[in-house]
């Protein structure tokens, strides 16, 4: 501190030599504060977003079983649409289309509108296919490809729109459905 006081007093100006430090100081102080209210900003994104991906409905697909009747010549699916999430969904539209040979068949049931799903909710959807000879022959011993694509739009607690897409094909061999793509948005 003396040595300070003793340089202080060999400057005329002394005064002077304390504004400058006092502005200096005072000119750090706003950076440092600046640098703050930034990190302060990403870090309550971060916090928001890690809360809004938990804090939300996951609608997806369960498992899928599929039963040929021989003697009708009919194919019955039968798959679960469950909310994965921690909050409910609400207005879940559900869209089901189903391609043989890549053509798309129409079928009753293919959609399911305005429902309301709670955290591990499970809704299942029965679906029938038009009865064929052709068709069931053929998906049955794998000499046309049955792919499933279901289509789910939802909604959480806020009104923002989420979605899932999911594709599947069955594989005669292991007689269950493969995944082909599915994402959540």
């Amino acid at each position: 501190m003396d040595s300070l006081h003793t340089c202080c007093h060999q400057f005329s100006d002394t005064p002077l030599v304390w504004t400058i430090i006092v502005s200096i100081c005072a000119f750090l102080g706003v950076i440092i504060t600046s640098l703050m209210l930034i990190a302060t900003n990403k870090y309550t994104e971060i916090t928001k977003n890690i809360f809004l991906a938990s804090q939300r409905p996951y609608i997806g697909r369960t498992s899928f079983e599929i039963r040929f009747d021989d003697e009708n010549h009919s194919i019955h699916l039968k798959f679960f649409v469950k909310n994965f999430g921690n909050v409910p969904a609400r207005k879940v539209d559900t869209i089901v289309k189903l391609f043989i040979k890549d053509k798309l068949v129409p079928f009753n049931g293919a959609v399911s509108e305005n429902q309301i799903f709670f955290p591990q909710e499970n809704l299942p959807i029965n679906l029938l296919l038009p009865k064929n000879p052709l068709f069931f022959n053929g998906i049955k011993y794998g000499e046309s490809e049955l792919k499933v694509t279901t289509e789910i739009r939802y909604y959480g607690v806020t009104d923002k729109q989420y979605s899932t897409t999911e594709t599947e094909i069955y594989n005669h061999v292991i007689h269950t459905f493969i995944k082909q793509a599915g994402e959540w948005i």
